[in-house]
């Protein structure tokens, strides 16, 4: 039942793929003619990833100003905590979408998540939230879905293609709704395992995946870079938000006995204690910004490695792929070699064969035309001789 309902799927998004009506292009590799064999999209697949990979910060920021505009009007911590939560869970689940390994399943993986989040905005769990932030959730979700739907002109999708498409994923997204995080929602990738099992896996095919995972990995290290400072920020301003609505400064004040004594009593000197003070919040505030900076270097090195080690792994099976080339080469030139061989071998026993008939065929004529002469030349001196005798008897 689990299978044929996922073939159902398939199936569907197959045919709303179909209805998109996308302009096919004259010739394309083998990755497009698969594309367009199983879901009859004739698009070629480099240019729609590169359409669907550019969306990719411009989702992240729409997601993070809706949010600030939610935080510049909020009046109340529960409209802060939402607009907190919303950018903090929105921005890497939209990039995470958009940065499927195939461009045809990112593009339904993102239809699907905004149409995954409207439902949690409206009917779901979060429905409770306040006007101001559902506003503005609903705001932003509907630009996205002009974006995409601005992405289906650009490639020449039909408006019949692009309501059916959005049908499906508004229903795929009712039967998985989400109930708890953006990060324990269910995604939409086994629709497409059958799909993505299929595709070329020739050496060609693995050069061009290569590189444009490559391609990928860049683009996405570069959003993490820029969201991570982000996030860590975003989630400091959560804590205190938090921590504000649960009442913990509150009960923590409420827990200390009230103390009374009389600055008389003290045995201290008010003027020095301030300094001491002062001296002591100075000295933990530049271990609080040495500990950011150490922090964000650690960060910066940590990102750094991971873009080295995966250059290092690029660079690997770039040569590994340089290698089934070069093997590939010389197996193809050992056989063209080889070939060439026997085709001289043919010509050669052909052009003795022809030289042999040749030189048959001319003794024979000659043989012939020589017994053409003799028959000739033989009746004429018998004619003469016997001319001659009659000739000499008669004298």
């Amino acid at each position: 039942m689990v299978a044929q309902c996922r073939s159902t799927n398939l199936r569907s998004v197959a045919a709303a793929a179909l209805l998109l009506g996308i302009a096919a292009c004259t010739s394309a590799p083998p990755e497009s003619r698969l594309l367009k064999e199983r879901t009859e999209l004739t698009i070629d697949t480099a240019q729609l990833r590169l359409q669907v990979r550019s969306l990719a910060r411009p989702f992240s920021g729409i997601v993070e100003g809706a949010a600030d505009q939610i935080l510049a009007h909020a009046e109340t911590p529960e409209e802060r905590i939402g607009a907190l939560r919303f950018k903090i869970e929105g921005v890497p689940a939209f990039q995470s979408a958009l940065f499927e390994v195939d461009p045809l399943a990112a593009l339904f993986e993102t239809a699907a998540l905004i149409e995954q989040a409207r439902m949690f905005v409206e009917e779901g769990p979060a429905a409770h939230l306040t006007p101001l932030v559902r506003d503005g959730v609903l705001a932003s979700l509907g630009h996205m879905r002009e974006r995409l739907l601005a992405l289906g002109e650009q490639i020449g999708a039909s408006p019949e293609g692009s309501e059916r498409f959005w049908a499906i994923a508004e229903g795929w997204a009712r039967e998985h709704p989400i109930t708890g995080s953006f990060a324990s929602r269910e995604t939409t990738r086994t629709l497409f395992a059958e799909y993505l099992a299929s595709k070329p896996r020739g050496i060609a095919a693995m050069a061009g995946r290569l590189e444009e995972t490559a391609a990928d990995l860049t683009l996405r290290i570069d959003l993490y870079a820029e969201y991570l400072a982000k996030q860590i920020r975003w989630q400091g301003e959560l804590l205190i938000e938090e921590s504000l609505t649960a009442g913990v400064p509150e009960r923590a004040i409420t827990s200390v006995e009230p103390v009374q004594i009389g600055i008389a009593e003290l045995p201290i000197d008010i003027a020095t204690e301030r300094e001491a003070i002062i001296r002591a919040l100075q000295s933990e505030r530049g271990l609080i910004l040495d500990w950011i900076r150490a922090e964000r270097l650690e960060t910066l090195d940590f990102v750094s490695l991971e873009r080295q080690a995966i250059a290092e792994i690029a660079g690997h099976e770039r040569e590994a792929v340089l290698d089934a080339l070069r093997g590939e080469r010389e197996a193809i030139l050992a056989d063209v070699t080889a070939e060439r061989a026997a085709v001289m071998d043919d010509l050669a026993r052909i052009a003795a064969d022809t030289v042999e008939a040749s030189r048959v065929r001319v003794i024979d004529h000659l043989i012939w035309r020589v017994v053409q002469i003799l028959a000739v030349v033989l009746p004429l001196g018998f004619v003469a001789t016997w001319f001659l005798i009659w000739y000499a008897k008669r004298q």
